[in-house]
């Protein structure tokens, strides 16, 4: 029986590890991606095509706002994404739809896009 509640525990454990491995080694990604887009990424403008407001988690202070996206490429055709930004109650008011705003792009990976207002930089989610 003691055999059983070791493995179980093991099991478990062992799980909970490897769960905290990946979300940490996606946090990484996401970080090495943001450092890329800020030294290297094409700037570019953006219309602001949707806005919905997605509901924070308890304690946030930042609000997740996600975004549809119509990207102007210089020479390019335009194309259209998401991204998911967290903004204050006071930045929020510089996002309406059909306003454009400054972006910087990733040419190989398109999807991955930086939003840059006044400044400011808000990461990609």
């Amino acid at each position: 029986m003691h055999s059983f509640t070791f493995w179980k525990l093991f099991v478990t454990t062992l799980t909970v590890a490897i769960f905290a491995l990946v979300r940490f080694l996606l946090h990484l990604q996401k970080a090495r991606d943001f450092r890329f887009l800020v030294q290297f990424g094409i700037r570019s403008t953006a219309t602001i095509l949707s806005l919905e407001q997605i509901r924070p988690t308890e304690g946030q202070t930042l609000r997740p706002i996600r975004l549809g996206l119509q990207i102007h490429p210089e020479n390019e055709r335009n194309y259209v994404t998401e991204v998911t930004i967290y903004a204050t109650s006071t930045q929020l008011q510089f996002f309406k739809i059909g306003s454009k705003v400054h972006v910087k792009y990733n040419p190989r990976r398109r999807k991955q896009v930086l939003i840059i207002s006044e400044g400011n930089s808000y990461p990609i989610q």
